[in-house]
């Protein structure tokens, strides 16, 4: 692929391949493009999923297939399926007055720590980033490393990957990079738009709550959410069991806040299988999940409270 490297045709290239001009998402790429040196567009060949911290205060897309260690603070780690391939997400503290090149020799300095004979090759710097490369020892072979740091008015954030140096492809490696960085976010903005919330979402790929779901004890159930535009919603729980089967319709009002969904559920209607009669119940009970969604069409709710995962998958707009 030739290389086209005015800022027109790059910022062009950047929205064939989805990305928006969303708080500085556009500005981010452009520049990475600019720091690798080519119009690369990972979004066309590796498919990525988001991840969302647990506080809900920054998010970032990786591949699909890769998994995320997030058990150290201010630092996310990346690894490949293979094991050969590794990233690091490294969100740093702002100092105003820090150049982008002492903080790179403040991450390879930490970096010698465990690799006394760490080589560095600075690339291209200036006062919004860096992009640099390592080369060390790990174990009995040797590792690449190709990493970009990038410094906004309000973040710092480094991006390192690294593969064996028999196997390094450094196109990939600018195409993760790139395509990483630009998914970076902070904030509100974590979250989609909560109009995108409103219409049915179903906890069965089919998108019908008729198409249950069975457990290991042959218990069988569906569900789904409806939000409305007028800010209320109706979760609809249909199971089927040994001791307990019904329908259980909660009805509420609910309301969005950044990244944080809040569910005020005011009443419970229950009907019992092989009956004809509804049980109602007032409740005055509220449960709040960090959200966002995946892929455009699977809403992610996280119990702030239990840390329960859910994925529920849209049927149709309100």
């Amino acid at each position: 692929m030739k290389k086209r490297n005015s800022i027109s045709s790059i910022t062009s290239r950047n929205r064939r391949c989805g990305y928006g001009p969303h708080r500085g998402q556009a500005r981010t790429l452009l520049f990475c493009w600019l720091l690798i040196g080519t119009a690369w567009c990972a979004a066309q060949t590796t498919v990525f999923k988001k991840y969302i911290s647990n506080d809900g205060s920054f998010a970032f897309k990786f591949p699909k297939s890769w998994t995320v260690d997030d058990s150290q603070p201010n630092r996310f780690d990346l690894l490949a399926p293979s094991g050969e391939e590794f990233m690091s997400v490294l969100p740093l503290p702002l100092i105003r007055n820090q150049s982008p090149t002492a903080y790179v020799r403040q991450i390879t300095g930490a970096m010698r720590t465990n690799n006394p004979e760490l080589r560095v090759s600075l690339g291209k710097a200036d006062e919004k980033g860096a992009y640099f490369e390592t080369d060390f020892e790990m174990g009995f072979s040797r590792a690449v490393g190709m990493a970009i740091l990038l410094k906004t008015e309000d973040h710092v954030i480094c991006i390192f990957y690294r593969a064996p140096a028999d196997k390094i492809n450094r196109r990939r490696g600018g195409e993760l990079l790139t395509s990483v960085m630009g998914s970076v976010n902070w904030g509100k903005d974590v979250s989609a738009s909560p109009a995108l919330l409103i219409g049915q979402w179903s906890n069965t790929i089919t998108g019908s709550i008729a198409a249950f779901n069975t457990n290991e004890n042959g218990a069988t159930g569906g569900e789904s959410y409806i939000f409305m535009q007028n800010g209320t919603f109706r979760h609809v729980h249909v199971g089927f069991g040994a001791v307990v089967s019904g329908v259980s319709t909660e009805t509420g009002d609910f309301s969005v806040g950044g990244n944080v969904l809040t569910l005020h559920v005011t009443a419970e209607k229950f009907q019992p299988a092989g009956r004809g009669r509804y049980e109602n119940i007032t409740k005055n009970e509220f449960r709040t999940y960090r959200w966002y969604l995946e892929d455009g069409q699977t809403l992610v709710l996280i119990d702030t409270v239990y840390s329960a995962r859910e994925s529920w998958y849209k049927v149709r707009g309100d």
